[in-house]
């Protein structure tokens, strides 16, 4: 596993070609945590930019619903987005644990509305 300063991580929870995510906990104040990182060793400049960019982006962000960007970290030869965990599990995982037999969920039972509606 990985070792962040000041963040106890306790799963890997998503891989891709590009960047890993793990959820852990912030030890100063014990907030759940998602730690987005890039996957490679020694990340490309254009990564690097990437990565800063989304960091900015989703920091600017300060709307309910919309997921807030706590910090970005280096991490020895990487970059780490700190993001806050409202305890989501991926799309995947939840197809993944669909009892035996069941392949398909109708979009109906699938998604819901939100049950008051918001104004902009």
């Amino acid at each position: 596993m990985i070792s962040i300063p000041h963040i106890t991580v306790t799963a890997k929870i998503y891989e891709s070609a590009n960047s890993v995510v793990y959820r852990g906990i912030r030890e100063q104040d014990n907030t759940a945590v998602i730690l987005k990182m890039l996957k490679e060793d020694y990340p490309t400049p254009a990564e690097i930019t990437r990565y800063k960019q989304e960091y900015e982006i989703i920091r600017s962000f300060n709307l309910e619903g919309v997921i807030k960007a706590y910090s970005q970290q280096n991490d020895q030869r990487t970059l780490a987005i700190v993001l806050e965990d409202f305890g989501g599990e991926s799309l995947h995982k939840l197809i993944k644990e669909l009892p035996s037999g069941m392949t398909q969920c109708p979009y109906q039972n699938f998604w819901t509305l939100p049950s008051k509606s918001q104004k902009f």
